[in-house]
């Protein structure tokens, strides 16, 4: 079965920074990990997350994350 998930990125204020896909192998997020090439930054790093309630079958994540660039 091939397991995919939903990032949903917000800023520490709360402040929606897009959204990523991952069906990579790379389903869960992990605190301190760098994310790379958003749409509205170049790097950023995750605070924290949350795993919200599945939908269709894949899971989603709430990550927040301090934009470096």
């Amino acid at each position: 079965m091939n397991e995919s998930a939903s990032w949903f990125l917000v800023s520490e204020d709360g402040g929606p920074l897009g959204q990523i896909y991952c069906n990579d192998g790379r389903i869960e997020p992990s605190v301190g990990e760098t994310l790379e090439n958003g749409q509205k930054w170049k790097r950023a790093e995750v605070l924290s997350f949350e795993e919200l309630r599945a939908s269709c079958g894949m899971r989603r994540f709430r990550l927040v994350v301090r934009v470096i660039e």
